[in-house]
């Protein structure tokens, strides 16, 4: 049977006239074994036309056809994560000696509640490549990298993140479960070393359908094992290595800040949090002055330390009970100054095995440690209730690094 009309919304090469019709690969998982299942990259994501047909309808896995407000070219409908964060686009260029490539970063720093669906999860999967390299201790809850249970070794831990009167995260000895405390869950997580971080990013890397092999981090049973997958001399990252690592890994990671605290070429810390399109700016909020207002630091003292993601927003009120000021940066992201100081990706120096860089600053900081350009370091292991985390990525869901080794079929028109 040969079609001889017009043929819309496909994926296809060579391109066909039409409506809505793309020629490039569509990414499939594995289409050599016959799964035609949307790789997380795949541009046939949200291409389609949300015909009425389409409404009510389920793919052939039994999943909706609509997810994310427009139906995915193909037979099945690529399902979105529930523990993606909200990831923002930095584009390349702009700030003077920045980075000239576009990476995304998560709005908001790590939640209670992410980081509890990734606690319950990754104890759930121990063997597997979710929860691998994580001892966990049913006594009390704290996780550690080996069995051994080491402090040096220390992922997460209950105790070290009690702020205030009660913690953001409690764990259940009778069912071995973690859960958040009503309330905290949209408060940053804390208690969460750098290593904890790390393991955070390659399970987020495989559960948004990612891949396996799309994981920034080395992990280990040692700490020495905890590096960038293609950093050769650890501590040592050299600039080919972090260009291979933005280029060829799709997954998800801790910021870069270069060992520098000022604009470089891999800095995005920095850009994310200074760049405002014309220049750069001394807090994170997009202002060079700081006041109560603006920021949680130690011009306030919350009985639990940490506010929730996104609080000054210029609506919610501070502890004296004035108005906010919207801290939404250029490029609308929030608690890039106080709240939680952030892991960074980098060492504090180039031959540091001892300390990783963090920046931002934390509730209780000073003034010029919530800056931009200030850079500030502790172990990593530290278990702190002053430390979160948040996340990067080099590409969005829906886009890819380039072509992939996967052949091209004709869609259908959906």
């Amino acid at each position: 049977y040969i079609y001889t009309g017009q043929i819309d919304y496909t994926c296809t090469t060579p391109l066909p006239g039409g409506i809505g019709n793309i020629s490039s690969d569509p990414a499939f998982a594995n289409p050599g074994a016959g799964d035609f299942r949307l790789f997380f990259a795949s541009p046939c994501i949200n291409a389609g036309t949300n015909q009425l047909w389409v409404w009510g309808a389920f793919d052939l896995d039994g999943n909706p056809r609509i997810q994310e407000g427009a139906v995915d070219m193909g037979c099945y409908e690529a399902p979105a994560s529930i523990n993606e964060p909200d990831m923002v686009l930095i584009p390349g260029g702009g700030q003077p000696n920045g980075p000239a490539y576009d990476y995304h970063i998560s709005q908001f720093e790590i939640s209670n509640a992410k980081f509890v669906m990734f606690l319950n999860n990754a104890k759930a999967n121990q063997g597997n490549e979710r929860g691998t390299n994580m001892g966990f201790n049913n006594a009390n809850g704290d996780v550690f990298m080996d069995p051994g249970m080491l402090g040096t070794e220390k992922l997460f831990s209950i105790a070290n993140m009690n702020i205030g009167v009660q913690s953001g995260i409690t764990y259940d000895t009778n069912t071995l479960t973690y859960a958040t405390v009503p309330g905290k869950e949209n408060h940053p997580v804390v208690g969460v070393s750098w290593f904890g971080a790390l393991k955070f990013c390659n399970w987020l890397t495989i559960d948004s359908g990612r891949g396996v092999g799309e994981r920034c981090y080395m992990e280990g049973v040692a700490p020495s094992d905890w590096k960038p997958v293609t950093a050769a001399t650890w501590p040592t990252f050299t600039p080919v290595e972090r260009d291979q690592w933005i280029a060829d890994f799709d997954g998800f990671r801790l910021p870069m800040d270069d060992y520098v605290g000022m604009a470089s070429a891999k800095n995005e810390f920095y850009k994310a949090a200074a760049w405002d399109g014309a220049t750069n700016r001394i807090f994170g909020f997009g202002r060079d002055s700081i006041t109560a207002a603006d920021a949680n630091y130690n011009a306030e003292n919350w009985t639990d330390k940490t506010t929730p993601q996104g609080y000054y927003d210029g609506i919610n009120l501070t502890l004296a009970g004035s108005n906010t000021v919207d801290t939404a940066n250029w490029y609308g992201l929030y608690d890039l100054s106080g709240n939680v100081a952030e892991w960074q990706s980098d060492t504090w120096a180039s031959n540091s095995l001892t300390a990783r860089a963090l920046r931002g600053g934390y509730f209780a900081s000073i003034p010029n440690d919530c800056r931009t350009d200030t850079r500030l370091s502790d172990a990593p292991e530290l278990t702190s209730e002053r430390v979160g985390f948040r996340v990067v990525s080099s590409f969005p869901r829906g886009s890819g690094p380039g072509p992939m080794e996967y052949f091209v079929i004709t869609g259908l028109p959906s």
